[in-house]
């Protein structure tokens, strides 16, 4: 089942463009499908690359839809997964904030 609203990301055919942010918790990039979908995408810099209140320009570019569609691990596919192998390395196999990772990751919920 896809979450709604449908999740925009964007690139151009030259170059990539990149997310500096937000309040939502990070997702895992393989619960991003494709809909092969294209639409405008609002985004913004400053003029002449110069920080300064007033200095934003706004763009719209044609940008790639996702849908975000979690799913579940098997247990041993969640020990698999890069995310918990780099809490292995960090808080050791079986520390409890390595488990609590692994448990979210088998429950499809964001990892941190």
């Amino acid at each position: 089942m896809a979450c709604k609203p449908q999740m925009e990301a964007a690139s151009s055919s030259t170059r990539p463009v990149s997310f500096s942010g937000g309040l939502n918790r990070p997702q895992l990039r393989e619960y991003f499908q494709d809909t092969g979908e294209t639409r405008p995408g609002k985004f913004w810099f400053f003029s002449h690359n110069r920080t300064g209140a007033g200095r934003g320009v706004d763009v719209f570019l044609p940008s790639r839809v996702f849908d975000l569609v979690p799913f579940t691990m098997t247990e041993d596919e969640a020990r698999a997964h890069p995310k918990a192998q780099a809490t292995s390395e960090v808080w050791g196999e079986n520390h409890s904030d390595h488990l609590r990772v692994i448990s979210r990751l088998m429950a499809g919920q964001p990892y941190c």
